[in-house]
């Protein structure tokens, strides 16, 4: 949809044939020039961007035509079902990566936290040992003591 206004009835009249019949084929050049330039996913998401420079670049090339163009809005823009099947495929395998990235990555934390578990219970277990071999070495020499 574009909103416009004359400026210059004279230069509307004496300047360009037909005029909403220019508008039109001036949008339809200057929209697929605009949309080109952008990424598939820009074109979608960036409505306010395509509307604002293609109301910029209209503005500009009809002004000598005695046209003003004041808005322009771009009601949807819809792909072909080929490139909406294709946005899809795309975002599930996004999707799926996603998942198998956070399921590795729990995998390998879990598999630190049980190597640090086992860590700490050898090194428990072996001060256990060490204090119990202490212990005892100390009752046996006590018991020397009280033989002798």
């Amino acid at each position: 949809v574009i909103y416009f206004t004359v400026t210059d009835p004279k230069a509307v009249t004496y300047e360009i044939a037909n005029p909403l019949q220019a508008i039109e084929q001036l949008t339809i050049t200057t929209l697929r020039n605009v949309v080109g330039g952008m990424t598939l996913e820009g074109a979608l998401t960036g409505r306010d961007t395509v509307n604002n420079e293609l109301r910029a670049v209209l503005d500009q090339k009809t002004g000598q035509w005695g046209i003003h163009i004041a808005t322009v809005e771009i009601k949807a823009i819809d792909p072909p079902t080929s490139i909406q099947e294709a946005m899809e495929k795309q975002m599930r395998a996004e999707r799926d990566k996603r998942a198998t990235i956070l399921t590795a990555e729990g995998s390998r934390e879990s598999q630190i936290l049980t190597a640090e578990g086992e860590r700490q219970s050898r090194i428990l277990r072996a001060e256990g040992e060490r204090q119990s071999a202490i212990l005892s070495a100390q009752g046996e020499r006590e018991a020397r003591i009280l033989e002798a």
